[in-house]
């Protein structure tokens, strides 16, 4: 329901992330007057593309996923929008192509017969064990989405309460994805396969909650597609939508903090000017939100939730290594979507959270020429990201100086050529860029590089997790990465509906 226009509160939004975005949008929809305030030239944060000098390449710089259409038109749809006005998609046969250090190739098809007839060859004793395993935690994912995932624990009396209590002793989500997957699946590499995806979420699958585990059910039940030009069209989408409904972005505008008074946020300081606000809704990485926006000492931070804890002992994500190449050949070898599972697989993922470097790691290659041609000028170019999880800068003992990166660069070409069977694929690469945890903190201030926020252990998941809302502030706000539901692109435009939810459904 729209409010007067001469009654209209304003919202201001530090941060247009995608979930900055996807708030504004609900909310200037609802009839709110929403002003995002953005420190760099452009939105999506570390969603954006990187683009080769001579411009004849361009590629997502982060986050390069495999889509669910229902979830990345839902916020269109909510508006009666038509989303096809906005971006396209490009289905996709196979949702992962799985290579491994012992020469085996396989499809993970969208068409869970297909993926069955796969599994049958490469292991018929595990195809009953992983359909059950598929259909049994997507049925747990819909629960937890109802009951856990899709609704804010503001208050003490929602975390506490019975169906709260009862919900999560039916998930069992005490059970690790690592003891979780292990009850249905024997054969170690579909085990690790099932692993590596719940890694995406940046913190060890045998450490992980096992309601994560749904990351790979989902994917499978679910079906996936392609966005055209990828993340990061998808980004401008969702900016060109906003600023359609009214919505406003300041770009190049760093926000010097958010002024409080009273347990109340009256609004912003920007370029030594105050800015009121009736509302405020914080899109950064919660960490470097809490220590630069509003001045809370380090010893002070808690997380937002119910359940304290010092920030010294926050359990951080990992990070991620990437090299963005843009190349003079076409791979018919690879689809969108490709992994490949490295030997050691367990002892190589446990060095990430050791603070050391991978010596054989296990590599997510993203290649959307495999479909989608408007990533580079030349038709028979191609652009790939060649993605490592690496420890964040937490871990002092890694400098991220060039030797560091020439070093991993270096092995993941070779690891690469290997599942390829290509010699020599240097004298291909016309475009290359590298992504450290480094850059992720310097340029899009993640706090320590940890590029994912908070991890996802079960003391900072779910009802444990930063909430939407500050519990000392009354009309501070939070969406993104380290707040509940979590992090991912598709988590956090759930978060989005959940902040606008909370906002439009308080007294105005």
């Amino acid at each position: 329901m729209n409010i007067n226009r001469n009654e209209r509160k304003r919202i201001i939004i530090i941060g247009a992330g995608i979930g900055g975005l996807c708030t504004g949008i609900r909310l200037q929809h609802a009839g709110f007057e929403v002003k995002i305030y953005e420190k760099n030239d452009f939105s999506g944060g570390c969603i954006r593309y990187v683009t080769s000098d001579d411009e004849l390449f361009k590629i997502d710089e982060s986050a390069s996923l495999a889509i669910n259409p229902l979830t990345y038109d839902k916020i269109f749809c909510d508006l009666a929008i038509n989303p096809r006005k906005y971006f396209q998609y490009i289905s996709l046969d196979n949702y992962y192509k799985v290579f491994t250090h012992s020469g085996k190739v396989f499809n993970l098809s969208t068409n869970l017969v297909k993926t069955q007839e796969e599994l049958n060859f490469i292991n018929n004793k595990e195809v009953e064990g992983y359909t059950k395993f598929i259909f049994d935690t997507s049925y747990k994912y819909l629960i937890a989405k109802d009951k856990i995932l899709n609704r804010p624990f503001i208050d003490s009396s929602d975390v506490y309460s019975f169906d709260t209590i009862k919900t999560l002793a039916r998930l069992k989500v005490l059970n690790s994805a690592g003891d979780y997957v292990k009850g249905y699946v024997e054969s170690k590499e579909l085990q690790e396969l099932i692993f590596f995806q719940t890694f995406f979420m940046g913190v060890s699958p045998y450490k992980i909650p096992s309601i994560y585990t749904s990351v790979a059910a989902n994917s499978q039940i679910e079906g996936i597609s392609h966005i055209e030009g990828g993340l990061s069209a998808y980004v401008l989408a969702l900016q060109k939508l906003f600023l359609e409904l009214g919505g406003k972005i300041c770009f190049n505008s760093f926000i010097n903090k958010i002024v409080i008074k009273d347990k109340y946020a009256k609004g912003i300081m920007y370029d030594k000017e105050f800015i009121p606000a009736d509302k405020i809704v914080l899109n950064t990485d919660y960490i470097n939100g809490q220590r630069n926006l509003l001045n809370r000492n380090i010893e002070d931070i808690k997380l937002i939730s119910n359940f304290e804890k010092n920030i010294n002992n926050i359990d951080l994500s990992c990070s991620t290594f990437i090299i963005h190449l843009g190349l003079s050949i076409k791979f018919k070898e690879l689809e969108i979507h490709n992994l490949y599972l490295n030997k050691d697989f367990k002892i190589e993922i446990e060095k990430v959270f050791e603070g050391k470097l991978p010596k054989n790691p296990s590599l997510y290659i993203y290649y959307p020429s495999a479909k989608d041609g408007s990533f580079c000028k030349n038709s028979n170019h191609s652009v790939m990201n060649i993605m490592v999880r690496v420890p964040n800068l937490k871990d002092l003992n890694i400098s991220w100086e060039d030797d560091t990166k020439i070093q991993l660069y270096s092995l993941c070409i070779k690891i690469l050529e290997k599942a390829l069977k290509i010699k020599n694929l240097s004298s291909y690469i016309l475009f290359q860029k590298i992504t450290t945890p480094k850059n992720f903190q310097e340029n899009f201030n993640y706090y320590m590089g940890s590029c994912f926020g908070i991890g996802h252990t079960f003391f900072q998941s779910m009802v444990f997790r930063p909430q939407i809302k500050d519990k000392k502030i009354e009309n501070l706000y939070y969406v993104g990465a380290s707040i509940h539901p979590g992090n991912g692109a598709s988590i956090v435009m759930d978060c989005a509906k959940i902040v606008a939810n909370t906002i439009n459904n308080e007294k105005r």
